[in-house]
């Protein structure tokens, strides 16, 4: 039994101890491999730019293209495509595609429908306009056989046989009897009953003529009451002319004296007005005289009133601006004093060791570049190609410049190839970090930027 319990538990360390072990493969093989990036750029009449990064012999594979104006990124993991940027644009672009076209089958088929819809109204209408005509055809059918059969009747009755004598003798009796009795029972009635209308009629007649008798006088009477009305009237408006004239007469003659005493009367008043006007003028020459000895009097008086608040106005804005400059002076006092203190100093001394030794490590062992270039002017490109020159000790035969000094132009290529290892990149960060004067400096800056 124990025997069995130890050798579940060696199957057990085996297993955790194998994916430690795998786990630990994994973390180095992170760390150690490097990241491989190659990079190649063309400039002629197009630009052209093209970026490879692989990882563990391809296994990772990421291309990033641009070319006229279209970048495509693509992503492979273990041979697979994993991502490609066309391919969801051309998808992108189906379904849009394919948006289209269902909207374009759902419109058609609307318009289908709406075609049969007209299509079986117009059979209905036609179907309906058919049965009025056949209704139409069968009345006017009934209506000529009316006709001819009547007319067959009277063609039978004039071409009576011997045979049919005995059925005309009885129809013949039939019309007899019918015409006796409308003669013996029905005339005399209908006497009867037009003696009693001609009564009523004779007693309506009198009425209506009584009640227009009586209606003759009643009028006759209105319009003599309207001739004594209206020759009253004539006689009231003779009156009221004689009157009016009378009084006109008088108003006139008053008319006449009250303008003599008006005209009198303005002569006077236009002659008093005329000597106040010459009065009044002489005294608002007087006045304005005054009042704009007045007027000039305060504006001289408001002139150091408006010096004194000059002064103000300059004074407030020369503060202002001293106070700004004495912002701007404290703040610089403190970044210098925070740069020049010691620690700070190899903080950021060391934090650019740092930076220097990423960059070393990031930047490509291989680069080639080659540019022609051309101003149009040959002296101009002269000079550029000097000042070049001088900085040849950096680029050395990494890079080719050809001059042309007979056209204007700027083209060239570029090519770079590098490797980057997170192992190298992880150790300078650790090391960065444990440092005792950089944390001193991330101290010392969190503390400056809260004052600042």
């Amino acid at each position: 039994m124990v025997h069995f319990i130890l050798f579940i538990l060696k199957i057990i360390g085996i297993i955790l101890a194998s994916i430690l072990g795998i786990l630990l493969l994994l973390i180095l093989v992170v760390l150690f491999v490097p990241i491989r990036y190659q990079i190649y750029g063309e400039k002629r009449e197009d630009m052209k730019l093209e970026g490879r990064v692989t990882w563990l012999l391809h296994l990772i594979y990421l291309r990033v293209t641009y070319e006229s104006n279209k970048s495509i990124i693509k992503l492979k993991v273990f041979g697979k495509l994993f991502y490609d940027s066309q391919n969801l644009k051309d998808e992108k672009n189906k379904i849009k595609k394919d948006k289209k076209k269902v909207k374009d089958k759902k419109v058609k088929d609307k318009k289908v429908k709406d075609k049969k819809v007209k299509d079986r109204n117009a059979v209905d209408k036609n179907a309906r306009d058919n049965l009025k005509e056949n209704k139409d055809i069968k009345n006017t059918s009934k209506t000529e056989g009316n006709g001819l059969t009547e007319e067959a009747a009277d063609n039978v009755i004039g071409k009576v046989n011997i045979e049919n004598i005995k059925d005309v003798v009885e129809k013949v009796k039939d019309t007899v009897t019918e015409k006796v009795k409308e003669e013996l029972v029905e005339e005399p009635i209908e006497k009867a009953m037009d003696d009693t209308e001609k009564e009523a009629c004779k007693k309506e007649n009198d009425k209506s003529f009584v009640q227009s008798i009586d209606k003759s006088t009643e009028e006759s009477t209105e319009e003599s009451k309207e001739e004594s009305t209206e020759e009253s009237k004539e006689e009231s408006a003779e009156e009221s002319k004689e009157e009016s004239k009378e009084e006109s007469t008088e108003e006139s003659t008053e008319e006449s004296k009250d303008e003599s005493t008006e005209k009198s009367i303005d002569d006077d008043t236009k002659e008093k007005e005329e000597d106040s006007l010459d009065s009044d003028e002489a005294g608002e020459t007087n006045k304005g005289l005054f009042y704009k000895f007045k007027t000039l009097l305060r504006k001289l008086l408001k002139i150091p009133k408006k010096i004194i608040e000059l002064f103000i106005k300059v004074k407030n804005s020369i503060k202002k601006v001293f106070y700004i400059i004495i912002g701007f002076l404290e703040k610089w006092h403190k970044i210098k004093a925070f740069l020049q203190n010691e620690i700070n100093k190899k903080g950021l001394k060391n934090a650019f060791v740092s930076l220097k030794k990423i960059f070393i490590h990031i930047r490509p062992k291989k680069l080639n570049i080659a540019v022609e270039f051309g101003t149009g002017d040959p002296c101009l490109t002269g000079q550029l190609l000097g000042g070049l020159s001088i900085l040849y000790g950096y680029y050395g035969e990494t890079v080719q410049i050809t001059p042309n000094f007979e056209t204007k132009i700027l083209e060239g290529s570029i090519f770079c190839k590098g490797r980057i290892r997170l192992f190298t990149l992880l150790i300078i960060c650790i090391k960065l970090i444990l440092n005792k004067e950089f944390r001193k400096l991330i101290e010392n800056f969190k503390a400056f930027k809260e004052e600042f």
